[in-house]
């Protein structure tokens, strides 16, 4: 439900605003007396596209009104914010306006999710109006969990999630102090997030040597660990994940000698491609693909091939390239092994749990939100 405006916004538009009815969970109309410049309201994980007339959105944009009338508004997922942060912003307002009890089961040992691990600015541009990293852009729901006393166990994981004949939601985790639990719930909501697609999902020739790793381990390992993968680095996939350790890499005394993309565009925002190879001089190379690693032990090179327009490598095009360090920047897919279990079923394009307007899956009181019901990323 949106209360992004107050039901009585005098002082804000100068009017008397009276919210009439929820349309969808994106949508609500209102009513104004008298002339007034509409106002651009925020949402934390949305972005404000505009007031329409009607509430399929077909008409045009308006900006001001002149009479009572109903408008509508329209908004879009913020794809740059759809994060742990965002559950633990809907935790935080659930608290907030029903003063329910709530309980957060998280399987790392501190709350924000993979948001610790991205120490690169860049978050909070919508939500709160300045550059942060993601540590940082965390923090501040993390700081409104803490104050509002909501309960989190940490090093948790949650093995099952069922229903008795009440309906009540039975949640099964565990973890080294409580050992194995059962909490009854009212309500669940799934945030678990998502995954990276691994070297297995790709086929490429060769031996298992050490030395390939996705982009978001290899982030873990220097921004958390205090680790260095590599020297000579080879980046598969010219997502966001992989420019940005690309650049990462770089500052930490690595070689990064390209980053090959298997489409004949990037996949990343154009300001990552200028800020984290063009800035280093970090080639990338369009329609090409990894068609053999070398090595046993540890990785001894990597062998590049241009693709045709079926994505198929071209004869004569392989080039070998030096390097002890591979990453995998080539997808992520939802973490639904525990939807899949609790029996929810999935969408075939998404790879997310099956929900209505309001986010709820086909199994009453159990939620999806973030990445785990679509990867925004």
């Amino acid at each position: 439900i949106d209360k992004s405006l107050p039901t009585d916004a005098t002082s804000t538009l100068n009017a008397n605003v009276k919210v009439l009815r929820e349309t969808s969970s994106s949508t609500y109309s209102l009513t104004f007396a008298g002339h007034n410049t509409l106002p651009a309201p925020a949402k934390s994980g949305y972005i404000f596209v505009g007031w329409y007339l009607d509430s399929s959105f077909t008409s045009e944009v308006i900006t001001e009104v002149s009479e009572s009338i109903t408008v509508y508004a329209k908004w879009t997922i913020d794809k740059g914010e759809i994060t742990t942060a965002t559950m633990l912003n809907c935790v935080s307002d659930i608290a907030t306006s029903n003063n329910e009890d709530i309980l957060i089961l998280e399987k790392e040992p501190c709350l924000g999710g993979i948001l610790q691990q991205c120490i690169h600015n860049g978050f909070g541009l919508h939500t709160f109006k300045e550059e942060l990293t993601g540590p940082e852009y965390a923090k501040r729901f993390i700081d409104q969990v803490k104050e509002l006393d909501i309960e989190y166990k940490l090093n948790t994981m949650v093995m099952d999630i069922s229903a008795d004949a009440a309906n009540t939601k039975i949640v099964t985790a565990m973890n080294r102090s409580d050992g194995l639990f059962k909490i009854e719930a009212k309500a669940v909501i799934l945030a678990m997030g998502c995954r990276e697609r691994s070297r297995g999902a790709l086929n490429i020739p060769g031996y298992r040597p050490a030395g390939i790793y996705s982009a978001g381990t290899a982030q873990r390992l220097v921004n958390i660990e205090g680790f260095m993968p590599g020297r000579e680095v080879v980046i598969l996939g010219s997502g966001d994940i992989g420019l940005i350790m690309a650049r990462r890499m770089t500052l930490e005394g690595a070689k990064v000698k390209v980053v090959a993309e298997l489409m004949p565009y990037s996949g990343g925002l154009k300001r990552n491609i200028v800020q984290c190879l063009d800035d280093f001089d970090i080639p990338l190379k369009l329609s090409h693909t990894v068609v053999e690693v070398r090595g046993k032990e540890r990785l001894e090179g990597i062998t590049l091939a241009e693709v045709d327009a079926n994505n198929k490598p071209i004869p004569g095009t392989e080039e070998y390239v030096p390097c002890d360090t591979l990453m995998l920047s080539v997808g992520l897919i939802p973490e639904n092994e525990l939807s899949k279990n609790s029996g929810l079923q999935l969408d075939m394009i998404t790879n997310g749990p099956k929900v209505d307007e309001y986010r709820e899956t086909e199994h009453a009181g159990v939620f999806a939100c973030g990445n785990v019901l679509q990867v925004h990323d």
